[in-house]
């Protein structure tokens, strides 16, 4: 009951790879795991990866994962890109010929029930995705030709990356497929998807069905990407106003390519969620000893609760551990509306997570009394929430130990969440619960808190309502505001970035937890 519909890919040492998914269409509903499928002699013998049948990879919060595409990036390190009906593209990635692999998560790639066509562009370096990113109101799984999803792939979009797969740029149209029917069938009419590419001489050749009764061939230059037009300029050409004179791709974070370079010295397994194990990536400091007590900085990164991953905080806990502190940087479940996975639990694997370093901290290196708890945007929700919503944990968590940091720093976090925040349509009605700005007591940790004034993704109200609670509650605040600063400023601009880490480093100082 496999099934491999993606190109595979061939490794520097000569080693296949093909992804492959289980799926059987008798069931309802229907459901696939994926796989890969590994080959070290040319396809004579076959290693199945992660695990034997029928435990594949699967989808939080989704019936499927199926018709993955890895490709090779040299050096042993290998991307692997597979699909949902519905909902992001999902990313993992080794770095040892395709033998282990990181836990797949969802990269910033949305898309309708399509595979992802993943390929590289000549100068070895930048990759190519093509997605299709109208998402279908009808219910996935269902393969007519008559259903709502087949008319969503009437387009395709384009993505960039220049730091294999972490990031990606906003996605840019490429074509839409002509709609009127001229077939007998009808979903097929607009249907373009699963499409094969290659490069050749700077110039990309790409093939894709045509109302899958043809073939379509468009050829496009590869420095014309970034010259495709975004979402908002279409829209600009709609409402008939000029598009911008100058097109360029938006890049990936400052901080992403210092982070994609960096690996923790340590991973552990924090917490188990049924079958789900999460971890955290530590970064020990230089001459790291049995009885020392360091202080130690745990951090949790953003992304709307939905996505984002542990190594976007990379840069900030390997920096702390060249201070000489353990760093720290956290995996947690995300949420997906209409599964069990709610922002709530998102809290439970924070605090949990919290609650294990100070459990573990004799092993880990660490000062129980000197737990920092940081995280940017929905991260920094998730850091403030460690020491706030009590009464929100795992039902098996030994409460006897607390999960409250002793000092907090966060990043644009989200701080207010309801209707003039961010975040009150993905918690609904109990948002109040979960909204560190309306939740303020005396007895706080003190508090580094970073938010611009530019920030237009989770609104500096809420930031400045929850400084002043905390002032008036007698807590410790430090608000850190750079006029104009955007939404996560610190990992996109160098110079706030190093501002960022100075202030930090002061704070520490004066907590008198480093020089």
């Amino acid at each position: 009951m496999g099934m491999s519909v993606m190109r595979m890919t061939e490794t520097d040492a000569g080693t296949w790879l093909l992804g492959s998914h289980l799926a059987d269409w008798s069931k309802k509903p229907f459901t696939t795991q994926q796989y890969l499928l590994r080959s070290e002699d040319q396809g004579k013998t076959w290693t199945v990866l992660p695990n034997a049948r029928p435990k594949g990879w699967i989808a939080e919060g989704f019936n499927r994962m199926d018709e993955g595409r890895p490709l090779n990036l040299g050096g042993g390190r290998v991307l692997f890109m597979s699909r949902t009906p519905q909902g992001h593209l999902f990313t993992s990635w080794s770095k040892d010929d395709g033998k282990t692999w990181t836990e797949p998560a969802p990269s910033t790639l949305v898309h309708p029930d399509a595979p992802p066509m993943l390929f590289p562009l000549s100068d070895g370096k930048t990759l190519v995705a093509f997605h299709h990113n109208k998402v279908p109101t009808t219910g996935n799984g269902e393969l007519s030709d008559k259903a709502e999803l087949m008319k969503m792939r009437s387009e395709v979009w384009a993505s960039l990356s220049t730091d294999e797969g972490h990031t990606w740029s906003e996605p840019r149209f490429v074509l839409a497929n002509a709609v009127a029917p001229v077939h007998a069938v009808s979903g097929f009419n607009s249907q373009c998807s699963y499409l094969d590419a290659f490069t050749e001489n700077g110039v990309m050749h790409l093939f894709m069905p045509h109302r899958w009764q043809q073939v379509l061939h468009l050829t496009i230059k590869e420095d014309a990407f970034g010259k495709l037009p975004t979402k908002a300029m279409l829209a600009k050409l709609v409402s008939g106003k000029p598009p911008a004179a100058t097109l360029v791709v938006r890049s990936p974070a400052f901080t992403t390519a210092i982070s994609a370079k960096l690996e923790p010295t340590l991973r552990v397994v924090y917490k188990k969620v049924g079958s789900r194990e999460l971890a955290l990536d530590i970064f020990e400091p230089a001459g790291l000893k049995q009885g020392d007590k360091r202080a130690c900085f745990v951090a949790i990164h953003g992304g709307g609760w939905t996505s984002g991953s542990p190594r976007s905080m990379y840069v900030f806990a390997d920096h702390c551990a060249k201070l000489g502190m353990v760093g720290i940087s956290v995996q947690y479940r995300l949420y997906k509306a209409k599964t069990p996975v709610t922002v709530f639990e998102c809290v439970k694997d924070a605090r949990a997570a919290l609650r294990y370093v100070r459990s573990h901290a004799a092993e880990l290196g660490v000062d129980p009394d000197k737990i920092i708890a940081n995280g940017a945007s929905a991260g920094g929700h998730l850091a403030a929430a460690t020491a706030m919503f009590d009464g929100v944990d795992h039902a098996n968590e030994n409460l006897d130990v607390s999960c409250h940091p002793n000092a907090l720093v966060l990043f644009s976090p989200v701080i207010d969440t309801s209707l003039e925040g961010y975040g009150n349509a993905k918690i609904g009605e109990r948002w109040q619960e979960l909204s560190p700005a309306h939740e303020v007591r005396p007895g706080l940790p003190p508090t580094l808190l970073f938010h611009g004034d530019g920030d237009t993704t989770t609104p500096i109200l809420g930031a400045r309502v929850f400084a002043e609670a905390m002032k008036k509650a007698g807590n410790r605040i430090e608000f850190v505001s750079p006029p104009g600063a955007i939404h996560t400023y610190m990992f996109k601009d160098p110079a706030l970035h190093e501002e960022t880490l100075k202030k930090m480093d002061a704070f520490f100082a004066e907590l008198g937890w480093v020089p």
